[in-house]
């Protein structure tokens, strides 16, 4: 949730957020990687209009009615409490108030 607020703030929509751009960080949070596809202040790092970046991003994380990272972040959110077999209904709640805040489309 932290991470997600942080990118919104800076104005960033990180377009590629799955569990392969997070890493543990030493203090115990993430640390976002790779914001190759991310868009600055509404301001895309690189297009995407090739159709070999589109797929690049077909990882799954990405809501098809365009990119979200509180919605990525859902996505990651549901993958891990599958896998731990717990509900984290705080993060759920907190995450899914910040859905829609920053969405950019292609």
């Amino acid at each position: 949730v932290d991470l997600v607020d942080a990118l919104d703030q800076a104005g960033v929509v990180h377009r590629d957020l799955s569990p392969s751009n997070l890493l543990d960080s030493r203090s115990g949070g993430l640390v976002c990687i790779d914001f190759a596809f991310a868009v600055v202040d509404g301001r895309p790092r690189r297009s995407l209009d090739r159709a070999e970046d589109l797929d690049v991003l077909g990882t799954g994380y990405r809501p098809a009615s365009g990119w979200d990272d509180a919605v990525s972040a859902l996505y990651i959110l549901t993958e891990l409490e599958s896998a731990c077999g717990e509900d984290l209904p705080d993060i759920r709640a907190a995450l899914n108030g910040r859905v829609g805040r920053r969405v950019v489309s292609r």
